[in-house]
Protein backbone atom coordinates (compact mmCIF):
# COMPACT_ATOMS: atom_id res chain seq x y z
CA UNK A 1 0.00 0.00 0.00
CA UNK A 2 1.38 3.37 -1.06
CA UNK A 3 -0.59 5.75 0.05
CA UNK A 4 0.42 5.21 3.75
CA UNK A 5 4.05 6.31 3.45
CA UNK A 6 2.69 9.22 0.79
CA UNK A 7 0.66 10.44 3.73
CA UNK A 8 3.25 10.34 6.38
CA UNK A 9 5.48 12.24 4.06
CA UNK A 10 2.88 14.66 3.01
CA UNK A 11 1.66 15.33 6.64
CA UNK A 12 4.18 17.90 7.95
CA UNK A 13 4.68 19.85 5.02
CA UNK A 14 0.57 20.73 4.78
CA UNK A 15 0.55 21.22 8.37
CA UNK A 16 2.97 24.31 7.66
CA UNK A 17 1.17 25.12 4.70
CA UNK A 18 -1.56 25.79 7.31
CA UNK A 19 0.39 27.63 9.64
CA UNK A 20 1.28 30.18 7.03
CA UNK A 21 -0.37 34.18 6.81
CA UNK A 22 -0.58 36.33 4.59
CA UNK A 23 2.64 38.98 3.86
CA UNK A 24 1.94 42.33 3.87
CA UNK A 25 4.95 44.31 2.41
CA UNK A 26 6.75 46.87 5.24
CA UNK A 27 5.43 50.56 4.91
CA UNK A 28 2.10 49.45 3.81
CA UNK A 29 -0.70 51.85 5.28
CA UNK A 30 -3.10 48.78 5.57
CA UNK A 31 -5.15 50.85 8.85
CA UNK A 32 -4.94 54.65 7.82
CA UNK A 33 -2.62 55.48 10.49
CA UNK A 34 -0.97 58.30 8.24
CA UNK A 35 -4.38 60.18 8.56
CA UNK A 36 -4.07 60.22 12.08
CA UNK A 37 -0.49 61.41 12.56
CA UNK A 38 -1.84 65.22 13.57
CA UNK A 39 -2.80 62.85 16.40
CA UNK A 40 0.78 62.84 17.76
CA UNK A 41 1.67 65.24 20.49
CA UNK A 42 -1.96 65.57 21.04
CA UNK A 43 -3.75 64.73 24.56
CA UNK A 44 -5.51 60.71 24.77
CA UNK A 45 -8.43 62.49 25.77
CA UNK A 46 -9.25 63.57 22.45
CA UNK A 47 -9.78 59.95 21.55
CA UNK A 48 -12.74 59.25 23.38
CA UNK A 49 -14.70 61.62 21.17
CA UNK A 50 -13.33 59.71 18.04
CA UNK A 51 -15.04 56.80 16.00
CA UNK A 52 -12.39 54.55 13.61
CA UNK A 53 -13.61 52.09 11.03
CA UNK A 54 -10.70 49.96 12.03
CA UNK A 55 -9.91 48.25 15.23
CA UNK A 56 -8.08 50.20 17.49
CA UNK A 57 -6.33 49.66 20.68
CA UNK A 58 -4.37 52.62 23.13
CA UNK A 59 -0.85 51.03 24.45
CA UNK A 60 0.16 52.87 27.60
CA UNK A 61 3.79 52.52 28.82
CA UNK A 62 2.70 49.71 31.47
CA UNK A 63 -0.26 47.95 29.89
CA UNK A 64 -0.57 44.41 28.75
CA UNK A 65 -0.62 43.86 24.87
CA UNK A 66 -0.32 41.00 22.76
CA UNK A 67 2.28 40.78 20.24
CA UNK A 68 0.44 39.65 17.28
CA UNK A 69 0.64 41.32 14.02
CA UNK A 70 -2.59 42.99 12.91
CA UNK A 71 -2.17 45.21 9.94
CA UNK A 72 -5.73 46.66 9.97
CA UNK A 73 -5.54 47.46 13.39
CA UNK A 74 -4.29 50.67 15.07
CA UNK A 75 -2.13 51.23 17.60
CA UNK A 76 -2.15 54.53 19.36
CA UNK A 77 1.06 54.44 21.79
CA UNK A 78 0.53 57.15 24.97
CA UNK A 79 3.13 58.33 27.57
CA UNK A 80 2.71 58.36 31.43
CA UNK A 81 1.78 62.22 30.35
CA UNK A 82 -1.27 61.03 28.61
CA UNK A 83 -0.01 62.79 25.15
CA UNK A 84 -0.76 60.76 22.20
CA UNK A 85 3.40 59.56 21.05
CA UNK A 86 1.99 57.34 17.88
CA UNK A 87 -0.45 56.01 15.33
CA UNK A 88 0.88 53.30 13.60
CA UNK A 89 -0.48 49.85 12.19
CA UNK A 90 0.00 46.67 13.75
Amino acid sequence: MTTKPFTLIALPFMALAACSTAVIPAGEDVCGASALQDLVDQPADRLSSMRFVAPMRILRPDSAATTDNRPERINIAVDNRGIITGVTCG
